[in-house]
């Protein structure tokens, strides 16, 4: 090549090829943009259910019942 070539390519068809880039650089940028969109809420809904299953009580007692008689009256009349 000449030394006076130019490094980088001029004239229309280097316009039309950086308007091509441009064009890929959005098509292929936009599920990108989409999918991370939908990392980052993947990501905090996963954070919030980290931090509920953190603030769980480690032993879940059964509720007491009163109207079926609770569990201290059935074990007392299992004894007797």
């Amino acid at each position: 090549l000449p030394d006076d070539f130019p490094r980088y390519p001029v004239g229309k068809f280097f316009q039309y090829d950086t308007w091509r880039q441009s064009a890929g650089r959005l098509r292929r940028g936009l599920p990108a943009l989409l999918r991370a969109r939908r990392g980052r809420m993947l990501a905090k809904e996963l954070k919030e259910f980290r931090e509920a299953k953190r603030h769980r009580p480690l032993i879940v007692l059964p509720p007491k019942d009163p109207a079926h008689g609770g569990a201290s009256s059935e074990m007392s009349s299992n004894h007797q």
